[in-house]
């Protein structure tokens, strides 16, 4: 058993168990995930942690003084026994994979301690589990795989376009789903409760909850409590959850443990590295328990050399040790006339001088390469500007500006709203007529209509191609693009920089949706506006979900070539409309066609 408090132990069966974590900052995630950890390592099992915050180091060293901590390896960070780097994802889940050890893998810096970014971080999570999978396969050894700040990776709401964060989130959901049957458990660690995926918590047969009182977060746990817990019992539960004191948490665990009720966690007994810093706390860590390096160094050596490589700390080092040496041979004072013999003094030891010179022409052919890219860019910019001011002189010359004899009523006192610069290099071919604030032609209500119908069905920022898309016309026609300038300048509707268009409240009351009330209607709205291999691809993904497929089994689904140019086309034009999503060598249907309030 696994003795997580002083009350309650649980079975050793947690190891394949999917577990679902809440809990406002400070209030013990972390310390019940390290806890969970020391109790899987006393039992012989495994354990993988994925930290982006890096405060999972402490699990290695004892809680204080002579105490040691766990055998564990960690990857990454400033205090990783092995560095690692961004794209090495598949490289580590080989490695936890194939070895018996357990590993902390942290995500938040370099050895060097500079940040990884966002979209790092992202791609290495979409990576890593993606590999993790493939590879359990074959050996099917338990493992629990924990994920903090778990939202990050398995969000509820994805940007349009942002097809690494949905590709990542499909992985999550992969192993979630089918991962207990090749021994993998998953363990989610969140405190934006809201903001984790609900398709990714539900499938959690088990929730602790740590206090949380903000009313989006107490949300999701209800909402987790609608596919486990009888309603009368919610209010109940609440009035518990929001008054739990610090290390105490609401368990709810109906099918795997039969268990409903507060247990308060025990503490840790490796250093607490997560804590908040304290005046006057100067708790140092215990002794720390290193595995055998060597042994992971060698398969590792790839990615750390590529960690290392440009790595300003070593670089230095390397340079500093140069100049002694060149500093030490200066000093050699002159032979002596007498003496015949010559004596050669090595400055530069070969393969020193070797690396250092490589790194050095790296350095320069990556900055050299940053500057032309910067000036393209600055180039094509001045170009497109100045097409667009020629095209405006010209059209203004042509025809002055119409002054309109009388507002709207619904847009008194508005003042029009300017498009985005940013939507000038998609500008349309000729500037369309002024339009009288209020006067909403049959176009205009079309695409009102359009934009609130894909606000319904969970899409709040649609793409103007969206839009385009779901009321049958091509966004980029120039009748068509002057209809959303007019009804962005109108004040119905306000579209961004990166041309997605949301309704004021003028818009959502002048707009007209049809009913929607299941998923099968969502599904036969885009399949009357669709056709051809468009359709029929959409056709295909949606059976799958919320599976993928490759881009072979695709085509195969819908009898083409996807290597064919108009095949593959009209698959990236089933992804602009945000109908699809690519990752790889996978496609995956959107969410958004499966909203979580429908079925």
């Amino acid at each position: 058993m696994l003795k997580i408090s002083n009350d309650l132990s649980i079975p050793l069966s947690a190891v394949t168990q999917k577990i679902v974590v809440y809990g406002s900052p400070n209030m013990g995630k972390t310390n019940f995930g390290s806890v969970m950890a020391e109790e899987l390592y006393a039992n012989h099992l495994r354990f993988s942690v994925i930290d982006p915050m890096g405060v999972w180091w402490g699990i290695q060293h004892g809680a204080s003084g002579k105490q040691t901590g766990l055998e564990v390896l960690i990857l990454g960070g400033i205090h990783g026994d092995l560095p690692i780097e961004p794209t090495a994802g598949d490289v580590v889940a080989d490695l936890v994979a194939d070895e018996s050890v357990s590993v902390i893998i942290d995500i938040s810096r370099t050895s060097a301690g500079k940040a990884w970014s966002k979209g790092q971080k992202i791609r290495f999570v979409r990576d890593y589990m993606i590999r993790l999978y493939e590879r359990q396969v074959e050996h099917r050894r338990p493992i629990l795989q924990i994920i903090d700040e778990a939202a990050r990776y398995a969000p509820q709401t994805i940007m349009s376009g942002d097809k690494d964060a949905a590709a990542c989130l499909g992985a999550i959901e992969m192993v979630c789903e089918e991962g207990r049957n090749l021994g993998i458990g998953v363990m989610l660690l969140t405190q934006r409760s809201a903001r984790l995926s609900k398709s990714v918590a539900e499938l959690s047969e088990t929730m602790f909850s740590f206090r949380v009182v903000g009313p989006n977060s107490v949300a999701a746990v209800v909402d987790w409590f609608g596919e486990h817990v009888p309603k009368e019992q919610h209010k109940q539960l609440v009035s518990e959850l929001r008054t739990l004191p610090q290390g105490k948490a609401l368990l709810v665990s109906p099918g795997w443990l039969e268990y409903e009720g507060s247990i308060q966690i025990r503490l840790r007994t490796t250093f607490d590295s997560s804590k908040t810093p304290e005046h006057g706390d100067v708790v140092a860590p215990g002794k720390a328990q290193k595995p055998d390096l060597e042994k992971y160094r060698t398969r590792m050596a790839e990615t750390i050399e590529k960690a290392t490589a440009e790595d300003p700390k070593i670089l230095k080092a390397e340079i500093a040790k140069l100049k002694t040496q060149i500093a030490a041979a200066a000093a050699i004072p002159a032979a002596p006339e007498t003496i015949t013999e010559t004596v050669t003094v090595e400055v530069f030891p070969k393969d020193l001088e070797t690396i250092i010179l490589s790194r050095l022409e790296n350095l320069e052919r990556s900055a050299d390469q940053v500057e032309y890219q910067a000036k393209r860019f600055v180039a094509d910019v001045k170009e497109k500007v100045e097409v667009i001011s020629t095209v405006i002189r010209a059209a203004i010359e042509k025809e002055p500006a119409k002054v309109p004899a009388k507002a709207s009523p619904s847009v008194v006192n508005a003042s029009p709203k300017p498009l985005p610069q940013k939507s000038e290099r998609n500008m349309i071919k000729s500037i369309p007529a002024s339009v009288t604030p209020g006067e909403l032609s049959p176009l205009h209500r079309s695409i009102l209509d359009g934009a609130a119908l894909l606000h319904s069905i969970g899409l709040p920022n649609p793409s103007i191609a969206q839009v385009g898309a779901v009321i049958g016309k091509y966004h980029n026609s120039g009748r068509i693009r002057g209809g959303f300038n007019q009804t962005h300048s109108m004040g119905y509707a306000v579209i961004d920089n990166d041309l997605n268009i949301s309704l004021t409240p003028a818009g959502h009351s002048e707009a007209e949706i049809p009913n929607i009330h299941s998923r099968a209607d969502i599904h036969n709205l885009w399949f009357g506006r669709l056709k051809g291999n468009e359709l029929s691809f959409l056709r295909a993904l949606i059976k799958e979900y919320p599976l993928s497929l490759t881009l072979t089994e695709l085509g195969k689904k819908i009898g083409k070539d996807i290597n064919s140019g108009r095949v593959r086309g009209a698959l990236n034009d089933l992804v602009d409309k945000g109908l699809a999503a690519i990752s790889g060598d996978d496609v995956r249907v959107a969410d958004v066609l499966f909203p979580e309030g429908l079925r």
